[in-house]
């Protein structure tokens, strides 16, 4: 009887029914990414620290669990290259923040200030030591939350539970920035409304950089949705008895997700951000483009009329809503406005060229861009940030820092995108890191929405979560879930 009761205990607990390291580790996780966007998306000094350090905490924390260590080493092992290319450019940014290189390499403005000055000061090949460290500490935040994205969602349940968390966080965010919208649009939170006073922006300042947010939890919301109805796209039946079988199914069993797609798409559409939009249309349509993809014949097809239907719907439902981005199109034909933004990029190269090899220090730009600044740049406001992540990465590491750094996340994206061709099913992760990275490399060229911490760590989760479920192999038979489209169709 006692050595019963000790082989008894001596079993493991079932992880998903007990509190076990590895739930201490999730919980905090979803935490940290449902609360980012809640403080101005994390974008103050204090916010970033506090974020940094959860980010910090919770990687300690998988320390913890045996089944975590063991995937990281598989995990390092497996993406070596990616995460060596990191270290190196973070090596990089502490030697360009470092008083202790050669002085032939320091940015020449540290002597100019001081002789200016007439004071002793310690040159670096960073312009702002400061910035450099932020910048950094940035930088480690974002691929620390991806990391553990990566080790927790092993699981396709783990995975499910981190997605569609950010799911029903971010459809809360989108339906509390539609209720300000339609009251006012006076505040943020708390605090009176300076920016944007025209814009849907939710918790965020700038509504370039909510709608980046918005299309994210669009592409999952739009994906898991889209999994769901496959089977009727599939079917051969009648179109008629198709969309009538689709509309069934969706009010009948998917009603909360209907209406959390449709608070995000129309969030999207009030945030009358001409980039954020288009660039959340390109990714929601290189997601339906894989998600309706199927073998025929031993060759790839697309329902083309299940994609049509889908943007359709979506640009009727922008049409509706859209009043002010239409507007702010329109009105590119019609100012002066457009080249500023452009004159801005001439500068920027000017500096590039003018510092390739080693940059001006990570978060160097704002005070490297007044010296350089000339009269194209008539806008009034300071001029903080390039809207252009890449100019601004090439600008603030130097060429073959800033190479190294987006061929590391490209590698990461690289093997979201093998893994929709190498998996039979479960494809929807990988679709949906694709996407994501579609969509936030677009915007980045015209915008800076992943400087911004609620959206990158959105991201790096996403990404994080497509990377564990790409590399997973089919086991068994997957469990069915058309019984009730089967139904529907009949």
């Amino acid at each position: 009887m006692n050595d019963s009761k000790m082989r008894y205990s001596a079993q493991p607990k079932d992880p998903r029914t007990s509190t076990t390291p590895f739930k201490l580790v999730l919980f905090p996780y979803l935490a940290i990414l449902c609360l980012a966007p809640l403080p101005l998306a994390s974008n103050r000094p204090f916010s970033e620290a506090l974020l940094a350090l959860g980010a910090g905490l919770i990687l300690l924390a998988t320390l913890v669990y045996p089944d975590l260590r063991t995937r990281a080493r598989a995990q390092l092992y497996r993406y070596k290259v990616p995460f060596t290319l990191f270290g190196i450019v973070c090596l990089w940014v502490l030697l360009q923040w470092s008083t202790w290189t050669p002085q032939a390499l320091h940015h020449p403005i540290w002597q100019f200030t001081a002789e200016t000055l007439a004071l002793p000061l310690e040159s670096r090949i960073s312009i702002n030591p400061d910035g450099t460290l932020r910048g950094l500490m940035h930088i480690v935040t974002y691929w620390a939350m991806g990391w553990i994205g990566l080790l927790l969602a092993g699981r396709q349940r783990t995975a499910d539970i981190i997605l569609k968390t950010l799911v029903v966080a971010g459809s809360f965010y989108a339906l509390y920035g539609i209720l300000v919208y339609f009251s006012g649009n006076d505040t943020i939170l708390m605090y009176e409304k300076w920016a944007y006073k025209e814009s849907l922006s939710s918790t965020f300042v700038n509504r370039n950089s909510y709608a980046t947010y918005a299309g994210l939890i669009l592409l999952m919301s739009v994906g898991y949705i889209c999994q769901k109805i496959k089977p009727i796209a599939r079917a051969s039946q009648a179109f008629s008895i198709k969309l009538k079988a689709l509309l069934e199914f969706l009010f009948q069993h998917q009603l909360w997700s209907l209406i959390g797609a449709l608070l995000l798409l129309t969030s999207l559409a009030l945030t009358a951000s001409r980039g954020g939009t288009l660039a959340g249309m390109m990714g929601l349509s290189v997601l339906i483009l894989f998600m309706f993809q199927h073998k025929r014949n031993g060759k790839q097809k697309t329902n083309w009329i299940a994609l049509a239907g889908v943007l359709g719907a979506i640009a009727l439902l922008f049409a509706l809503s859209a009043g002010e981005l239409s507007t702010r199109v329109e009105s590119i034909a019609y100012t002066n406005a457009g080249p500023t933004r452009w004159d801005a990029y001439l500068i920027i190269s000017k500096i590039i060229l003018d510092n390739p090899l080693l940059g001006v220090g990570l978060g160097g730009f704002e005070d490297i861009f007044q010296y350089y600044r000339d009269s194209t740049i008539s806008m009034p406001f300071l001029w903080d940030k390039a809207h252009n992540t890449y100019l601004e990465l090439l600008l603030e590491l130097g060429i073959p820092a800033a190479l190294l750094y987006f061929t590391a996340i490209a590698l990461f994206v690289g093997s979201a995108f093998r893994g929709i061709g190498e998996r039979r099913s479960g494809k929807l992760y990988p679709i949906i890191g694709f996407s994501a990275a579609i969509l936030v490399g677009l915007h980045s060229l015209v915008d800076f929405s992943l400087q911004i911490p609620a959206v990158s760590v959105t991201f790096a989760a996403m990404l994080g979560v497509a990377l564990a479920q790409s590399s997973r192999k089919k086991k068994g038979k997957p469990q069915s879930k058309v019984s009730l489209v089967e139904q529907s169709l009949r």
